[in-house]
Order: C-alpha cells, then sequence, then structure tokens
C-alpha cells in the first residue's frame, strides 16, 4: 500500500488546486457554475436554532448575511423540519435586511397550491400584500407525533445585481432601486389538519424594489420552534 501525505496540491505555475485539512477535508477553489454551500443548521435539541442563528425568536431560523453578488440564485434544501407547536399553523419566509432585521412590510405577494392524497381536488390560498410568505400549512407535531414534519426545497431570484459575462442585471432596469424579490417552493410533508400527506407549492414575490444590498438574507419562521433533528442547508450558484 502506498500513501501520498500532502498539504496542497498545485499547478506548476504554484496556483494552488486543492488544500487537504489535518482533519482531512479536501477544499478547491471557488468555481463558476456550480452550487456551493453557505449555511447550514440541525438542530440538536427542541426550539434551539433560532437562538443558534441569532435570531431574537426561538421559531425564527435566520440566515443572516448570505446574499452576495457572485451567485445569481440560491437553493434552501430542508432535509426535514418539524415544529414543536401543537396545533394546526403555517412555515412562512420573511427576507432580512441589515444583520438580522426582518423585513415586515405588507409588500409579500404569494399563492400557494396545495394538493393532498385524500382528495382529487386542490386547495389554494394567496395573497396580494402580507407580512410574510407562507410556504406550508397545516403543520404541527409536538415531540409526541411521528412521521410528521415536511422536505422539500426553496429557490430565491433577483435578490442582488449579479454581472454574467460583463453584464450587471442592474442594465435590466431603469432604476437604482430594482430589486424585488422571488421565491418558488416545493414542499412536501404531513397535513395535520386534514390528516393526508400533501404537497405544497408556493411562490412570493416581495412587491416592492430596493437597491442592491438592501437584501441580505431571510428566516424561516414556525410558530414555537423546531424539532430536534431537523437539518437544512442553503447553497449558491456562482457565476463569478
Amino acid at each position: 500500500m502506498s500513501k501520498l501525505q500532502v498539504e496542497t496540491i498545485s499547478h506548476t505555475n504554484n496556483t494552488t488546486g486543492m488544500t487537504i485539512s489535518s482533519g482531512g477535508v479536501v477544499d478547491t477553489p471557488k468555481q463558476e457554475n456550480r452550487y456551493e454551500l453557505i449555511k447550514a443548521y440541525s438542530s440538536a435539541s427542541n426550539s434551539s436554532l433560532g437562538t443558534v442563528s441569532g435570531s431574537s425568536n426561538s421559531a425564527h431560523i435566520n440566515f443572516a448575511g448570505v446574499f452576495a453578488e457572485h451567485y445569481i440564485t440560491y437553493k434552501l434544501v430542508v432535509g426535514w423540519f418539524g415544529s414543536v407547536h401543537g396545533s394546526n399553523h403555517e412555515v412562512s419566509l420573511r427576507f432580512l435586511t441589515g444583520t438580522n432585521t426582518e423585513v415586515t412590510a405588507n409588500s409579500y405577494r404569494y399563492h400557494i397550491h396545495r394538493m393532498n392524497d385524500g382528495s382529487d381536488s386542490y386547495v389554494g390560498n394567496n395573497s396580494t400584500g402580507t407580512d410574510r410568505a407562507q410556504i406550508f400549512r397545516q403543520i404541527s407535531a409536538g415531540s409526541s407525533q411521528t412521521n410528521v414534519g415536511m422536505h422539500g426545497e426553496i429557490n430565491f431570484y433577483n435578490l442582488t445585481n449579479v454581472t454574467v459575462e460583463g453584464q450587471s442585471s442592474s442594465v435590466r432596469f431603469d432604476s437604482t432601486a430594482d430589486l424585488a424579490p422571488i421565491i418558488s417552493s416545493d414542499m412536501m410533508g404531513f397535513d395535520t389538519l386534514s390528516s393526508n400527506y400533501s404537497r405544497e407549492l408556493a411562490f412570493c414575490r416581495y412587491n416592492t424594489s430596493n437597491v442592491n444590498g438592501y437584501y441580505t438574507g431571510f428566516t424561516l419562521m414556525g410558530e414555537t420552534g423546531e424539532l430536534a433533528g431537523t437539518h437544512m442547508a442553503l447553497y449558491g450558484l456562482r457565476v463569478s
């Protein structure tokens, strides 16, 4: 058996192509047109992520300072999210500005389309002006319930002025205040009100434009916190 023991692997011009940490973790330079991990959260105990994420509300999981001009879009992958709330409620999203300030103006326009395995019809809910975007309706759990919670993905667009092939996204608009975020969400889980499994598709636009750098992140909001074992990870598609 042979073993190569190095800390870096470089090109002949001494440009580092790979580093290996003392723990054996390989790190490579940032590469365009690839998703890369920005931030991940795992809950070791009930209602812990609010504090971990810097939120003043234990039910709000903040992804603060995650939006940057070298990412053109973002994807939040929710491996599993469970709620300690004992009755039916919604999971929603707000954007953040500054360090950890929630954007609460009634400018969120959304539609959520729900389909469950107990019915061949669909249920829709919408708003043309509210203070949050709904992602999943009628979720609850409490630690006594099993086989509940939700899984899925949320995609984020139009959050920063991004330069692609020398062209800034700001040239598409006439105003410097040109950024109005839009998201799409696809979640699956257990609808505790109807006692059926449900797939819930949603989109939302925050319908007030702001300048580049105004939106810094987002918060995922339940009612009283997440169940232990909740895990989610945010990725950004790098273009520069």
